[in-house]
């Protein structure tokens, strides 16, 4: 692997897009209503389908790149950022 190769966000987006695809039939199958449900990874509020809200990765995406590039290849490392627990509501 090459330690010095820049931060490349292709995979990682690619990951991130089917990451939020999962989240949002999980948050319609939870709601029960049609309306996706989730909670807000920072303040506990309940956020409705219909209401604004972003899906962001909790550890920044360029910080883990940068942590494990030299030994993960640019997929790995998206599969990394994209863990269901580093990606929240807000």
């Amino acid at each position: 692997m090459d330690k010095e190769r820049p931060y490349c966000r292709t995979e990682i987006s690619i990951a991130f897009t089917k990451r939020k695809a999962v989240m949002q039939a999980e948050a319609l199958i939870r709601s029960g209503d049609g309306w996706a449900m989730y909670q807000d990874c920072y303040t506990g509020k309940i956020l409705r389908g219909g209401e604004r809200y972003d899906y962001e990765h909790l550890r920044s995406s360029e910080e883990i790149f940068m942590k494990y590039r030299h030994i993960l290849t640019n997929e790995q490392i998206a599969e990394v950022v994209n863990f269901p627990e580093n990606v929240g509501v807000t």
